[in-house]
């Protein structure tokens, strides 16, 4: 996993106030699979109405701020752990 995946992981995790386990990290391999997981945690821990595509949403926000163009189209299965190369 490289440098960016890691700070988009962090990203998320200070977003959402969620907490993503090494071996969580480990298992997530697109977009969509995330967005999944942060849901359920937010579900989980906090109890959140947020439904998920509202997390999904989020996810691209935090993407197109930090490492992608505003252009760059996202899809639930554009893979993260090519650092952010989204395959």
């Amino acid at each position: 996993m490289g440098l960016d995946t890691v700070e988009f992981l962090l990203y998320a995790e200070k977003e959402f106030n969620i907490k993503i386990s090494d071996e969580e990290a480990g298992e997530i391999y697109t977009i969509g699979q995330f967005s999944r997981l942060c849901h359920s945690k937010l579900q989980l821990n906090q109890g959140s109405s947020i439904d998920e595509e509202q997390v999904f949403l989020k996810l691209k926000q935090i993407l197109h701020k930090h490492f992608l163009s505003a252009d760059t189209e996202i899809k639930r299965e554009h893979l993260i752990v090519k650092d952010l190369g989204l395959e």
